[in-house]
């Protein structure tokens, strides 16, 4: 006995997913660009569309399509230098009362792809710097957290090296 394994429909934006009839089947995904989203078809289904979550096909059709979540969240980063890798999750957190030394925390490019983002965020305000560097080709630091600050970082990948998009301290 075969399993049947649906490929996604691609779409461009929202409004072109919500534009087009929704299918009569209920196994059916969609894929769009712009959101970097995939949907999976809920036949029947009547939730309150909210067109970014739940959209409800304009188009005509009984169901909606419903995002698929997807989980960013590694595993929490410990008290050692350590390398991390996108395949771990896109989100690492720092959590309270963790450093008890300064530390640096390498982004590593195996199995980065251009366009990959990674989010750091330091809630740890223990009396140690936490610093961040660049796993990719050129090398380099890209934060250094300073001691007893609660932080972030967020990176892209270029297809070399991690980029720092935005960093900065939180309240």
């Amino acid at each position: 006995m075969s399993t049947v394994r649906w490929s996604p429909t691609v779409y461009s934006d929202v409004l072109e997913l919500a534009s087009r009839a929704g299918p009569q089947t209920a196994t059916r995904y969609a894929y769009v660009v712009e959101e970097d989203a995939h949907y999976a078809w809920y036949l029947g289904s009547s939730l309150t569309a909210d067109q970014i979550n739940i959209i409800t096909p304009m188009g005509g059709g009984i169901g909606q399509w419903i995002r698929i979540r997807s989980v960013s969240r590694g595993a929490d980063l410990t008290d050692a230098d350590a390398t991390i890798t996108i395949s771990e999750g896109r989100w690492r957190v720092l959590p309270l009362a963790t450093l008890t030394a300064a530390r640096v925390l390498t982004i590593g490019d195996d199995y980065a792809s251009e366009g990959d983002q990674m989010t750091i965020t330091r809630l740890d305000m223990e009396a140690f710097t936490y610093q961040v560097d660049n796993g990719g080709g050129g090398g380099g630091t890209l934060v250094t957290f300073g001691a007893g600050a609660r932080a972030f970082l967020d990176v892209e990948f270029d297809g070399t090296d991690w980029i720092v998009k935005q960093s900065g301290e939180m309240l």
